[in-house]
């Protein structure tokens, strides 16, 4: 039997659906860089997933959110934060960023780091938040 391909809509999936779809549609973008991705089934060290290398074997640690996300539970543990906005995604250094917004918006970190749960996201990404994080932007390269 030849399988029927029927796209589907991104909207419809619950949130376990949604998690899987970003993992992949996020590995399929990564394998344009040259690296390949191993899923972690129980948040090892704060990481969803692993992505290695191909060629260097360089090693990265993620942790893949549907937004843009800040936690104090990640400082210290050299995790990097995937998510994607649109057709785009992003990928980067969790405290490196952070860091970079604390400069712009200090308060607003400063309070998310009070509450029980010490974490601070936006559903899509403020202009200013898109400056810094361009050099983090990965997409799908076929050529």
């Amino acid at each position: 039997m030849t399988p029927v391909f029927t796209k589907i809509a991104y909207t419809d999936l619950n949130a376990r659906q949604k998690e899987v779809y970003n993992f992949q549609w996020i590995s399929g973008a990564l394998a344009t860089y040259g690296y390949h991705t191993h899923q972690i089934p129980d948040d090892w060290e704060g990481a969803d997933f692993i992505a290695r290398h191909m060629v260097t074997s360089e090693e990265i640690r993620v942790q893949l959110k549907g937004r843009i996300h800040f936690a104090k539970k990640y400082l210290g543990k050299n995790i990097w934060i995937a998510f994607r906005a649109a057709n785009v995604a992003y990928l980067f250094p969790h405290d490196a960023v952070l860091e970079q917004y604390q400069k712009l918006n200090p308060m607003r970190i400063n309070k998310a780091w009070q509450r029980e749960n010490g974490a601070v996201h936006w559903r899509k990404p403020t202009k200013d938040q898109l400056r810094f994080l361009e050099p983090y932007k990965i997409g799908w390269s076929l050529d």
